[in-house]
């Protein structure tokens, strides 16, 4: 910080002093920046020595160490904010009857559902952007804490009461021991006393108390700053209506005691006339009609710019008018409201006030960056998203750009936009998408996301020749003169000296129009009932209790930090020197008037002295957290989640039953015994027989390659589905049984069935459970219920350094975090239903062994059910369920994934590398191009490999193998046909198609 201040410094020609005790009796530094609107003239001296950095080897390894586990906090949390708006919306699905093939979908209920999103995504956006805080307060040596502790030490320690001193010491004492007690001293208790007592998880039991202590660390590090954020507002209000403030009141009881009015009653101020003070200031700033201008000026106070806003009167108003269409460029209305309600600025919803400037954040910090010949850069200008309202470009005057540097930042501009158009049109293409789809997202991407860009450098550089023009141009008196170079020294201290000679380009916003009295109630009543009230009913409504409780929670600390915004009361105020001026005024009047003494109108250095620490608090939650670009981006992220749920559930809701069976392309089976692939003699997959027990039926060789196809099998349609178990194991060997799935459906789940499965008898009393996996939208959303918690937790695993060292707890907190999931969403689960049928089928005691397959989904749901029932299982490019396993019902142990489940896993498949591998399992390879994200996910291509490397023998090779996955043409060892009789010319040679129709 003091680094930063000591270039702020340099940059705004802040003299330096030569004695470390004028530094001490100096005034606290103000900002000397150009554009702050500090109520003081005075200039400051700041003696800035040499900052020695005081962290050893051994303090960074430490806060490391603690960083990473609040890291690992703060992942969690966004996992936990994923799996809100996922089961939110998967609950309107079972409302609707779509896991039981009756009820229909109540259209209130979804409304109500789909109108909690938005204050979902602000409530969760702003615990991401608190959690961002966090981490980095975390790894700063919580920095933020120390400075609440140190400012109420400072704020008392120059009083002569031992009373506050103590006080404050003691807050200062509790929170440097709560830090060192929750990031190292309890953790390090717990595992030395594991370790004496020798439990064989000690390292676990170690994580989750550390992993606790960090949860209790962040919600104080999170109620202490919306304190600090709500009592800002509170103090901000006090400034803007002093009138109501208790002081006032106070005040006004002794003139009337003076006075003796016994007729006149005190007005009495409460908290819910600042609640409804605030209440207006949000709704009037959030439905004003504004617009943004932007124009050069020779001054940066806002005040003499004031000048150039219009006034009441007319011919006022229309003088400027034509001043900005000379001077300055329209950008346009703000928001959409202020676009629709543009042109009603009389009457009952908008009256005309202005138009007034509304200072933005920017100017009253004093964070507004100066774009001058000295800080320009290129990699600034390419990576400059919102330039447009966070910095002031110097076109005239010592430091103002150079005509070379605004022709690069125009061509840099130009140069980023279409490099960034053509690396995403590069991957569409690469991808093989059609033209037309690449036509238009890269016309989507060059107007949504570098338009904005363009026009404003083509709008600075216009601004810029228009200037230099109009100075070369002989007419107006003003030929260029050269000047000689000047030292950096000279052009910095030219700011004071010759400000006149310095032309900037500002941003300014005015309010024409706000909305009245009415209209900001009928607002309120609007925001509160739609946005809060309603979705709250429907989500009990449909029974989603732990999202209803969470979103109750949620809304009601939304609300108080929406209405009691420092932020939007900032703006109102305009001033950052005047927020805590009647907090401090009002400590030292007491201070004063306990020791007899009477307070002077100037501040005393105690009041300058408080109020820089408060003002430097709040500048640090306005800038990191409240006003931050953290929560945009955040919002952003969740928006985006938050539409895919949607558009997924929508999705879901419109699909029928039919919708369920499956109706993929029917494969073809060359004759049996006419064609073979022979094992492949370097090194086949060790797997191919499985082991003894799992032979379908009494053949080992290919046990592999006969689950594999029957997994493929789930997919075809429900009429060739016995057709071809002949043709695979021949006539007579399997037999599907319809009427006992028929049977166990109507029994058990009333004739309803949310997963298709199948029921595969042998001879050998071996039945084989077939589950079908994904190919409905309510089939995608059940694979995000079951795996998306685990596939996040992998990736926040995978982000931190040595990661692994945390897996012994993730399946805890992904079982900790289940309960967000509801009750009816539970009983639905598909893993449920296949679980219950391996144990009807045990129940009969038809079968001497039974084993249950499946590919993707499918996969999924055969490794759960396999590791409940304790019955093998073998999946296709199936998700695992090792971190994941305490989150099913009835849960299962690390031992039974061992010793039951089996993965097939594809190179460059994601599915089946969700969640940790167990241990049994077999990667294959993959000849899918490298652009097809999920030819590797294919059922038949994984059968095609196994038979090519295995061998297929007495099984019938596919012709998909050589027509569709580049495989070479079986071996013919019999029959009249050729391969290409049966199979056709189509063929594939590392995904090329050649010989094909279309």
């Amino acid at each position: 910080q003091q680094e930063q201040e000591q270039e702020q410094s340099k940059a705004t020609t802040t003299t330096a002093s030569s004695s470390s005790q004028q530094h001490e009796e100096e005034d606290p530094p103000k900002s000397n920046h150009p554009n702050s609107t500090s109520s003081t003239a005075t200039s400051t001296q700041i003696l800035v020595k040499n900052v020695v950095n005081d962290k050893s080897t051994n303090l960074n390894l430490l806060r490391l160490t603690y960083t990473a586990v609040a890291f690992l906090y703060v992942g969690f949390l966004f996992v936990l904010c994923f799996q809100v708006l996922l089961f939110l919306f998967m609950d309107l699905v079972v409302d609707a009857g779509l896991t039981d093939d009756y009820g229909s979908t109540n259209p209130l209920k979804f409304i109500g559902t789909l109108l909690s999103v938005p204050v979902f995504l602000y409530g969760l956006s702003t615990a991401m952007a608190l959690g961002g805080a966090f981490v980095a307060d975390v790894w700063g040596g919580h920095a933020w804490l120390r400075h609440v502790g140190q400012t109420s030490l400072s704020s008392s320690s120059s009083s002569n009461h031992d009373d506050g001193h103590d006080q404050s010491l003691q807050l200062f004492l509790a929170l440097e021991w709560l830090t060192i007690l929750t990031l190292l001293g309890i953790p390090l208790t717990t595992c030395i006393i594991a370790l004496w007592v020798r439990v064989d998880d000690w390292w676990q039991i170690t994580l989750l108390t550390w992993f606790s202590c960090v949860t209790v660390y962040y919600v104080v590090f999170s109620f202490l700053l919306m304190f600090y954020e709500v009592q800002a507002a509170w103090l901000i209000l006090h400034e803007l209506h002093p009138e109501d403030s208790v002081e006032h009141e106070e005040e006004e009881k002794e003139n009337d005691l003076e006075n003796k009015d016994d007729n006149k009653e005190p007005r009495k101020a409460s908290i819910l006339t600042f609640l409804i003070r605030a209440l207006h200031h949000r709704e009037r700033f959030q439905y004003s009609a504004q617009t943004d201008l932007v124009r050069l000026s020779n001054s940066l106070d806002h005040e003499d710019n004031h000048n150039d806003a219009p006034t009441a009167d007319d011919n006022d108003k229309d003088n400027w008018r034509l001043h900005r269409q000379l001077n300055a460029q329209k950008y346009g209305i703000r928001s959409w409201y202020a676009y629709l309600t543009g042109c009603i600025t009389d009457g009952y919803i908008l009256q005309r006030t202005g138009p007034d400037r509304v200072p933005s954040l920017y100017d009253i910090l004093g964070t507004r960056q100066f774009i001058t010949r000295h800080n320009w850069s290129l990699e600034k200008i390419f990576c400059s998203m919102n330039q447009r309202t966070q910095s002031v470009s110097v076109i005239r005057g010592p430091a103002a750009l150079h005509p070379v540097q605004m022709q690069s930042s125009l061509a840099c501009t130009v140069l980023g936009i279409g490099l960034v158009v053509l690396l995403c049109v590069g991957f569409l293409v690469w991808m093989e998408s059609t033209v037309v789809f690449i036509v238009v997202v890269a016309v989507l991407i060059a107007f949504c996301c570098c338009f904005g860009r363009l026009q404003s450098t083509r709008r600075l550089y216009t601004l810029y020749s228009h200037v230099q023009s109009h100075c070369d141009d002989p007419a107006n008196g003003e030929a260029k003169q050269e000047k000689s170079p000047q030292p950096e020294s000279a052009v910095e201290n030219d700011d004071d000296d010759d400000d006149d000679a310095n032309i900037y380009q500002i941003f300014e916003n005015y309010r024409i129009a706000t909305p009245t009295r009415t209209t900001r109630w009928c607002m309120f009543t609007l925001e509160v009932a739609v946005l809060v009230i309603w979705p709250i009913i429907a989500l009990f409504v449909v029974g989603n209790y732990p999202v209803a409780v969470f979103f109750l929670v949620l809304s009601l600390i939304s609300l108080v930090r929406y209405y009691l915004n420092p932020s939007i009361l900032l703006q109102e105020l305009g001033s950052l020197e005047a927020v805590y001026r009647h907090k401090v005024s009002r400590m030292s009047a007491k201070a004063e008037t306990e020791e007899g003494s009477r307070l002077q109108n100037d501040p005393t250095p105690d009041e300058k002295r408080r109020l820089w620490n408060a003002k430097s608090r709040l500048f640090a939650i306005l800038t990191n957290v409240t006003s931050g670009n953290t929560r945009v981006l955040w919002n952003y992220v969740f928006f985006i989640m938050a539409f895919a749920v949607i558009i997924l559930t929508v999705q879901a809701l419109a699909e029928s039953a039919e919708d369920s069976v499956s109706s993929g392309d029917e494969v073809v089976l060359t004759p049996t015994g006419d064609f073979v692939y022979e094992p492949q003699p370097n090194l086949p997959y060790p797997t191919c027989g499985l082991a003894k027990g799992l032979e379908i039926p009494n053949v080992n060789v290919t046990a592999l390659a006969d689950y594999a196809f029957l997994a493929m099998l789930a997919y075809q349609p429900p009429e060739v589905f016995q057709e071809r178990l002949d043709d695979w194991f021949g006539q007579g060997v399997a037999t599907e049984e319809v009427e006992l799935v028929q049977q166990f459906r109507q029994e058990v789940y009333g004739g309803n069935a949310a997963v298709s499965y199948h029921v595969v008898s042998f001879e050998n009393s071996l039945g084989v459970v077939v589950v079908r996996g994904s190919t409905t939208a309510w089939e995608w959303l059940t694979d995000a219920q079951l795996w998306s918690a685990a596939a996040l937790a992998q990736v926040v695993r995978g982000i931190l350094p040595f990661g692994e060292v945390f897996t012994p707890i993730i399946h805890q907190l992904l079982n900790g975090m289940s309960f967000i999931e509801s009750n009816s969403l539970d009983e639905v689960a598909l893993y449920k239903q296949t679980t219950e049928l391996v144990r009807y089928l045990q129940a009969t005691g038809n079968y001497a062994k039974i084993h249950i397959t499946g590919q993707s989904l499918g996969g999924g749901i055969s490794l759960i059910t396999g590791a409940q029932t304790k019955i093998p299982a073998i999946a296709i490019s199936g998700p695992n369920n090792k971190l994941s396993r305490k989150t099913f019902d009835p849960i299962f142990s690390l031992d039974d994934t061992k010793q039951f489940l089996f993965n097939v896993i594809p190179e460059r498949d994601i599915v089946p590398r969700v969640d940790d591998r167990g241990m049994q399992h077999q990667e294959i390879r993959c000849r899918a191009r490298p652009n097809d994200l999920f030819g590797c996910h294919s059922a038949i291509r994984s059968l095609c490999e196994i038979m090519y490397t295995c061998g297929s023998y007495n099984r019938p090779p596919l012709c998909e193998c050589a027509t569709n996955f580049g495989y070479p043409e079986a071996k013919q060892v019999g029959g009249n046909q050729s391969y290409t009789d049966i199979c056709g010319t189509c063929r594939t040679n590392d995904g090329y198609y050649s010989d094909c129709e279309g």
